[in-house]
């Protein structure tokens, strides 16, 4: 990913946002979920 310096703060920010939310709770329970397994 390219991001140009005067964007980097944005950049960074909307990274860790992304990682925050696939994050958030138990990710293993909720793709057992979604996949409907038992």
């Amino acid at each position: 990913m390219k991001v140009l310096p005067n964007d980097m703060g944005k950049a960074k920010e909307r990274i860790k946002h992304g990682f925050v939310q696939a994050c958030r709770g138990d990710p293993l329970a909720r793709l057992a979920d979604e996949r409907k397994f038992i």
